[in-house]
């Protein structure tokens, strides 16, 4: 599993209305999210998971959502393309990474239509990808 540490998250951005309301009165505690995230990790390495960490880029706020940026079907990579443009750097992150020499038996493929990689749920042979036509409009209707 890829993951990239929430140290430095802010919520200077909210990119939804939900977001946005929240935010108004609160902000992210960063201590706490970060304990939460090392429990996570902590779980996933008990449970056998390979845990495999971006590097952080304090001009990344949002790269620990790193599950958006990409998705893997069988032996293809596919990078998303990101509805926010304050997301494209770290698809770029996430690219490069997988262009290196441990995932040289992949295809990447990187999208040309929006797609998160949150919206999508391979289970078994099938890939389920949410769409919402009244939501946050994240994954566009006509995906690759």
């Amino acid at each position: 599993m890829i993951l990239a540490s929430p140290m430095n998250f802010v919520a200077n951005h909210p990119i939804n209305k939900s977001e946005e309301k929240y935010f108004k009165l609160n902000n992210i505690n960063t201590e706490r999210l970060c304990k939460q995230h090392d429990e996570l990790v902590k779980c996933l390495k008990e449970n056998g998971v390979d845990c495999q960490f971006l590097v952080n880029d304090k001009k990344l706020p949002e790269q620990t959502f790193v599950r958006d940026t990409a998705f893997f079907v069988d032996d293809i990579i596919f990078v998303c393309n990101m509805k926010e443009k304050i997301r494209d750097k770290e698809t770029k992150v996430v690219e490069k990474l997988f262009q290196g020499e441990e995932y040289k038996q992949y295809k990447l493929i990187k999208l040309k239509k929006q797609i998160e990689g949150g919206d999508v749920v391979v289970y078994g042979k099938n890939v389920f990808i949410g769409y919402n036509p009244n939501g946050n409009g994240r994954t566009s209707m006509g995906g690759d």
